[in-house]
């Protein structure tokens, strides 16, 4: 659903009130323009916002993940959504992991997910940056769980210097942090013997908004792209690159010739790029089920759409590591 001027010129508006009424007047600006979609490319919300959605739910993890799940579709925050969350669910309860670890909490909705679905006798640790969010989580997380919530241990730190000081090996790793550290932690893990043998690394959003460094330390191959829905820039998994993907950019070549203007050279030259690299990725193209070794790690890639997006792609790799 497109946002009106008005709605954008309000917003504007709303982003130049002074700090000390920021969180009243932000919500008197929100008032103006809900129900903000979920297609949205930005995040009006607070955590606290979030647990006014959660005031509503019962003690329970299902009641609980249901309001998360609401407030993200009403105004999009970055949970990951019931299509990812089963998913990953699924595998939790075919691999029963002992020890589980969790880098990226937001506010707790795959923490809650993983903890209700881990063995009885597990404990997931997990890693949250943000005070605000960490704050938010604990009190979320605590009235989704009960006394399941014994079984977590929350970290307020960077991820990056907390996995110096953790105690090895998990079992099962899920990775929601900064895409660009993404490959960095995953090494650090492996080096510092963080790492079960037959441990599961998951990692989200590797497509969109992209996680290159990622793909490039599996050996997962891909090109570079842009979102249909919202033109943001992304990443497409090369054995997805088909005879109508790259019809779809010879098309939008021709658009930029018959736009001109002063920069078409340049677009030009930039979409020929791609397009010989999609006509390369597509005579070279794995099957979609196929299996990438690097670094120890076996990757598969799970396509699923961007969190409460359905319309726009993305992906997230599942990648089991093996000492020997």
């Amino acid at each position: 659903m497109p946002v009106s001027r008005g709605a954008i010129a309000r917003l504007l508006v709303a982003l130049t009130i002074t700090r000390a009424h920021r969180l009243v007047r932000r919500r008197t600006a929100i008032a103006a323009l809900a129900p903000l979609p979920a297609s949205a490319m930005w995040q009006l919300w607070l955590p606290s916002d979030m647990e006014r959605f959660v005031a509503e739910a019962d003690a329970t993890a299902d009641s609980v993940l249901a309001q998360m799940d609401k407030c993200a579709e009403t105004s999009w925050m970055m949970n990951m959504g019931a299509p990812k969350g089963d998913l990953i669910e699924k595998v939790v309860r075919q691999r029963r992991p002992k020890r589980l670890l969790e880098i990226g909490t937001f506010l707790g909705y795959m923490s809650i997910r993983l903890a209700r679905s881990m063995p009885v006798d597990s404990t997931l640790t997990t890693i949250e940056i943000d005070a605000d969010n960490y704050a938010a989580s604990r009190r979320i997380r605590a009235k989704a769980l009960g006394k399941r919530d014994d079984s977590v241990i929350a970290l307020k730190a960077n991820a990056s210097e907390a996995l110096k000081t953790l105690k090895g090996p998990f079992d099962f790793v899920l990775m929601d942090h900064w895409k660009p550290d993404y490959a960095r932690d995953l090494e650090a893990l492996r080096k510092n013997g963080l790492l079960a043998d037959k441990c599961m690394v998951v990692a989200d959003n590797v497509l969109f908004p992209g996680a290159p460094e990622l793909l490039d330390y599996l050996n997962v191959p891909y090109v570079p792209a842009n979102d249909a829905v919202s033109g943001q820039a992304c990443l497409q998994a090369a054995a997805d690159v088909d005879a109508k993907f790259i019809k779809r950019a010879e098309n939008d070549l021709k658009t930029i010739r018959r736009r001109g203007g002063d920069d078409m050279a340049a677009d030009v030259a930039d979409a020929e790029l791609r397009i010989e690299r999609y006509r390369k990725a597509a005579a070279a193209r794995p099957a979609r089920d196929a299996v990438y070794s690097g670094n120890g790690f076996a990757t598969t890639l799970a396509r699923t759409p961007f969190e409460y997006r359905p319309d726009t792609p993305d992906a997230m790799t599942f990648s089991e590591y093996s000492r020997s």
